[in-house]
């Protein structure tokens, strides 16, 4: 099982694997059950504001990292999230105005952490390169503690897809930047081994973040199944599901303060 997260929940990225546990189930203080890592990786592109001041006011910072368990959650969540892989599927999903799922143990308004919470809030807008979107606000936010959370779109079946992870914010309430995970399934591919790319997408020629982008560049994914076929929206994509878990559905026990 592969977990996606927030590159700078590890630091410098030399921590062993060892000391990293995922936690599953509601409430961190008695998770339903801890699991080992067996290996991580983040992103080579990754700024980190932490150890480069520079990066604190840049924007597509490539915030992301890879864990993956020493043994699969057991029982797995039913039903996983979707991996968007079909530019149509994100074109649709990932737009400004969408609604999103914002899932994460951090820090609620009595300052209290280590307890499940889900709010929903819409996409406020991207970065110029799309990399990365703005979403929450108004009191409907994320906080301190859900750095590397999933926010996530809900499909028309009632099934939830992976829209953005948690990167970094301001105050609590007033929003806060998550990396969008599509345009970097060949990296996921290439450092981890886990192949999410549908057929004809092997060079991630397909990823357009945006349709008009998609339209002059033209895409050479073809999908598994056309969207809304088969076993619901999403069709054939949902046979990647088996492999991905997400950090709001789990937890790292190092946890560290959005940044």
């Amino acid at each position: 099982d592969l977990v996606l997260t927030a590159a700078h929940c590890f630091g410098d990225g030399t921590d062993d694997p060892s000391g990293i546990l995922v936690l599953t189930g509601d409430s961190e203080d008695e998770p339903s059950q801890v699991l080992s890592v067996a290996d991580y990786g983040m992103h080579p592109e990754f700024c980190n504001p932490v150890h480069d001041p520079t990066c604190a006011d840049q924007r597509d910072i490539y915030d992301f990292a890879w864990v993956r368990l020493a043994a699969p959650v057991i029982p797995a969540p039913d039903p996983l999230p979707v991996v968007i892989v079909d530019p149509a599927l994100h074109h649709r999903l990932i737009r400004a105005g969408a609604e999103l799922v914002l899932v994460g143990y951090g820090q609620d308004d009595r300052g209290q952490l280590g307890t499940k919470r889900e709010v929903t809030t819409d996409i406020d807008g991207f970065t110029a390169a799309g990399l990365e979107f703005r979403a929450g606000g108004h009191g409907r936010d994320s906080c301190f503690g859900d750095s590397g959370g999933p926010a996530f779109a809900r499909l028309d079946d009632g099934r939830l897809a992976l829209a953005g992870v948690l990167s970094r914010g301001g105050e609590c309430g007033e929003g806060g930047l998550y990396g969008v995970p599509f345009p970097e399934l060949c990296w996921l591919r290439d450092s981890s081994g886990t192949d999410f790319l549908p057929a004809g997408c092997a060079a991630c020629d397909c990823v357009a973040l945006f349709e008009a982008q998609e339209q002059e560049e033209g895409c050479g994914c073809v999908s598994a199944s056309p969207v809304g076929a088969g076993d619901g929206e999403g069709g054939g994509l949902a046979l990647a599901l088996a492999e991905l878990g997400l950090l709001g559905l789990f937890g790292l026990r190092r946890r560290r303060r959005r940044r």
